[in-house]
Order: C-alpha cells, then sequence, then structure tokens
C-alpha cells in the first residue's frame, strides 16, 4: 500500500520512507528528487487514508523549513509521541556542529524544537524519541547504550541530560566507541506487545571495503523498564538483496558502496512494517514477523 502511494507523487528517485498510523490512515516522510528530477534532495512528507490513496497535498519540508534553519533537511524521520505525529531531522553535513530538530505535525503543528545534548557529537544523525511517565526521552546510542531524558524547554529548544549510559562489553561509557560507532540507529522506535515500555527498531550496521562504507540493518529490542533500561542485537544483517550489495548506479555518494538504510518501522498485532532506501536509489517496503527480533534482556542496566 505504501509503495503504491508514493507511486503516486510525482517526486523522483524516492528513498528512505518512514511512517506512521493515525485515525483515518497513515503520515509518510520521504527524500526525493522534486518532479522536476534536479538535484539537491529533498524531504517530503505526504499524508495517505487507508485504502492507499493521497490524503492532502504533498509537503515539502525542506521548502519549510530550510528558509527558517538556512541549511537543508536530511534524514527525515516519523515518530508517534502519544498518538500524535512527530518528524524529527537533521542538518546533515552542511553545518558543523549540525542540529537536530523535532516537530509535531498532526493533529496541529508545533513550533520547530532543536534538541540538544551536551555531550553530542559534532555530527549527529538519529535520535529515538519516546516518552516515559509523559516526559520526553531519546535513544541516543546504542553502544555504549545511552538514553536521555528531557530537563528543559524553552526558547525553542529541548535540552536533554544523560539518564544512563553504559558501555555493553564493559563498566561505564566508551568515549572512543562512541566516537566512531558501527553499530547507529536507524528508525524510530515501535512499541510492542502489551507493556508501555518494550520497544523494536532496527539499527544499522556499517562496514568497510577499500575504504567505501556499506550499511545492512540489525534487529534490536529495547525496553525501559522499572528497573531501568536494557537492550538486545540480534546477530542477523540485513540486506535488499545480494546484488543490491554491489551497489546501484548512479551513485549519488561516492564514498558509499552500498545501503540498505532502514528509515520507517510500523507493528502491527505480530508483525513490523519496515520502509527502507536501496543504495539512495529506489525504496522498499517488507513486512518482517516480530520472531525475527530479540526476546527481552534477562536483565536490565
Amino acid at each position: 500500500m505504501f509503495s503504491g502511494a508514493l507511486n503516486q507523487t510525482a517526486c523522483k528517485n524516492l528513498f528512505n520512507p518512514s511512517f506512521a498510523q493515525r485515525e483515518g490512515g497513515f503520515d509518510i516522510a520521504f527524500r526525493a528528487l522534486p518532479a522536476n528530477g534536479e538535484k539537491p534532495f529533498h524531504a517530503f512528507f505526504q499524508r495517505i487514508d487507508t485504502s492507499g490513496q493521497l490524503d492532502g497535498d504533498l509537503v515539502d519540508l525542506s521548502t519549510r523549513f530550510q528558509t527558517e534553519l538556512g541549511y537543508p533537511v536530511a534524514d527525515p524521520k516519523i515518530c508517534t509521541l502519544d498518538n500524535e505525529t512527530w518528524l524529527t531531522f537533521n542538518t546533515g553535513h552542511f553545518q558543523r556542529p549540525n542540529n537536530i530538530y523535532l516537530v509535531r505535525l498532526s493533529p496541529e503543528p508545533s513550533q520547530l524544537y532543536r534538541v540538544d545534548y551536551f555531550e553530542r557529537r559534532n555530527i549527529e544523525k538519529n535520535w529515538a524519541f519516546f516518552l516515559r511517565d509523559g516526559v520526553l526521552h531519546a535513544l541516543y546510542d546504542l553502544d555504549p547504550l545511552t538514553v536521555l531524558r528531557e530537563s528543559n524547554r524553552r526558547d525553542g529548544v529541548i535540552s536533554f541530560e544523560r539518564l544512563q549510559a553504559r558501555n555493553l562489553s564493559g563498566e561505564g561509557p566508551d568515549p572512543k566507541a562512541s566516537k566512531t560507532p558501527k553499530l547507529t540507529i536507524g528508525t524510530q522506535l515501535a512499541g510492542i506487545g502489551s507493556s508501555p515500555d518494550s520497544y523494536v527498531l532496527v539499527a544499522h550496521r556499517r562496514f568497510y571495503w577499500r575504504g567505501k562504507r556499506i550499511y545492512l540493518g540489525k534487529p534490536v529490542r529495547f525496553d525501559a523498564g522499572r528497573d531501568g533500561f536494557s537492550v538486545r542485537f540480534s546477530p542477523d544483517v540485513w540486506a535488499h538483496s545480494l546484488s543490491a550489495l554491489a551497489g546501484s548506479k548512479p551513485k549519488h555518494n561516492p564514498n558509499l558502496l552500498s545501503c540498505t538504510y532502514f528509515s520507517g518501522i510500523m507493528v502491527s498485532n505480530d508483525h513490523a512494517t519496515l520502509g527502507y532506501g536501496v543504495n539512495d536509489v529506489g525504496h522498499s517496503i517488507a513486512q518482517i514477523p516480530l520472531s525475527r527480533w530479540p526476546k527481552a534482556h534477562s536483565s536490565a542496566i
């Protein structure tokens, strides 16, 4: 359904779709070239109804926010917070240090918030946001597992403090691991089961071949229980296909060999619907049983 709806837009070279269900349909964000096919890539937002038809006009998020920010909109991701559709994105490598933003899209738009953490990296990509006891939190890093909690919100900035961090292979945060992580956050979080604190996501496992990067997906289970936070990684890595591992043409990023980039996740019953980009030249939708994700960790950290 999602692919059929996305193909109804006039956009070219559409990739990295992210989506969430809302009352009466779905909200989708993605990257693509405008209808004229000219670079640079833009971020877009589109609503569709339950039958898979476009619902309302296509919104060019780059045009909407770039005038305000002065920088391009990169990596748009949809997340659901308290049954509301929110969008998070970053300013890529165009700004140093770059910034991550969060804005509610529906039911009513909010102001645009910049999110901040005093120990953040120079270049940030994806934080996964969730609510705990009504307070905004963020899964900031997977190894070391780092969870942030909102500490202040004023003047369009949401500040976070580190709530918990631990290197999964030893005690305490590992500064070296956090600078060049091989495992990074891909999708936002999707709640599973009856517990409000259990989530799945797809992370990215990064490999290198002759100086070029390869991104593959890795299923991750995240639990934010009363006793603390825990994360478990599947031993699997996911790629779109064997042929996609060889890369595609045109190559929009000369430093990228191949990329199965997981951007969207939505859980229904016993399976997850995943949206992902293929080598920045196309997209695909897959349904994967939740049994492919790890079970809950035996103890939180």
